[in-house]
């Protein structure tokens, strides 16, 4: 996922300048703030143009892991555009260098949909867990390219992880997490990173959550598509000018570990409903697998993108995200049609126990 980061210390802060518009949970908060306004400082830090008093306030996004102490924060603007996990596989499946840092969008066949509703009404519905195998284990990869800027000069490197989760009945979520050490396009690249920034630990990671209040609130959440869009609508203000922000929240309730399968269901139903989410058609993904999507442009994170939600058809789970760049960004040597951000789930299954992998 697409990140503009600076240091702070401040979560509390940010959790405040979130609460009136993204409906996360205690874990998922911290970390999140503006993009676009964060993304307007990077930029400007590479013109060289002065701040502006609003530019100044501190702002962090998508921090995966630290990126920058407030010491360097003055002098180092960070941008980390996650580029789509997956792609980069060997031929024996392991994660390799990737070909591209940033990889052409999918094509799609000529669709069979006339509309975004008619696509997903077409969909199975989600599965729920058979009673001997209760636990949800979702598997995934993840490989992002981040990007800093100091001085006008540039340096990037590809950091590459990846996680299990299992979550129990009672909604606590175990996550074992490795992580590769950086890969860095040119040996500049690595020359400045180490010079600016402090090595990062690419130690595995193991640890739990206890998503049991999320799990509470999305249980008393309307199941039925048009009382859910209805709901968001008035308790989020969101009106005709701001229908990304709904389709945000649509989006989380998608991708939750402890979001029930019939608000899963709404929540793809009301999104297909969304002025402006088009279906894109059908094809294989990067994993080879059959799939169906969904497509919305917005320019909310400050570049006009296209986010693509994909599904398996013969399932009905979201199996697969990316963010198409719509515009040239030749600052960062992007172009229009290249995928800027994504994920992919590897494997779901329900199973018996923490800790059990599918058979």
């Amino acid at each position: 996922m697409k990140r503009i980061t600076r240091a702070t210390d401040d979560a509390e802060a940010i959790r405040v300048h979130l609460a009136n518009r993204n409906p996360l949970g205690e874990d998922e908060v911290a970390e999140r703030v503006d993009l676009a306004a964060a993304r307007e400082e990077l930029e400007r830090a590479i013109s060289d143009e002065p701040p502006t008093a609003e530019s100044t306030r501190p702002s962090a996004a998508w921090r995966r892991r630290p990126m920058a102490t407030a010491a360097t924060v003055a002098a180092v603007a960070v941008v980390a555009v996650a580029a789509p996990a997956l792609w980069p596989f060997g031929e024996q499946g392991s994660p390799g260098a990737p070909a591209s840092l940033a990889p052409q969008a999918l094509a799609y066949s000529d669709q069979a949909y006339d509309s975004a509703e008619e696509l997903v009404a077409a969909l199975p519905e989600p599965g729920v867990p058979p009673p001997d195998r209760p636990v949800r284990y979702v598997q995934g990869e993840g490989i992002g390219l981040d990007q800093a800027v100091a001085d006008g000069d540039t340096a990037s490197r590809i950091v590459a992880s990846h996680t299990e989760d299992w979550i129990t009945p009672e909604a606590q979520r175990h996550t074992v997490r490795g992580h590769q050490a950086p890969t860095f396009p040119s040996s500049e690249d690595e020359r400045r990173w180490r010079e600016w920034f402090p090595p990062d630990e690419a130690e595995p990671s193991e640890h739990s959550t206890d998503l049991s209040a999320r799990a509470e609130e999305m249980r008393e959440l309307p199941a039925e598509p048009d009382a859910l869009r209805d709901h968001l609508t008035e308790h989020y203000e969101i009106d005709e000018s701001n229908q990304s922000r709904l389709v945000g929240i649509l989006d989380q309730y998608l991708g939750s570990p402890v979001a029930p399968a019939e608000l899963r269901r709404a929540a793809a139903e009301a999104l297909a409903a969304v002025d402006g989410v088009d279906a894109l058609g059908q094809t294989s993904d990067r994993l080879d697998r059959d799939i169906v999507a969904l497509g919305f442009e917005s320019d909310a994170s400050g570049w006009h993108t296209r986010q693509e939600w994909h599904f398996d058809p013969h399932t009905g789970d979201r199996v697969g995200q990316e963010e198409v760049l719509l515009e040239d960004r030749s600052e960062f040597d992007l172009e229009r049609g290249q995928v800027i951000s994504g994920g992919w789930v590897l494997e779901t299954a329900w199973v018996r126990e923490v800790g059990d992998r599918p058979d």
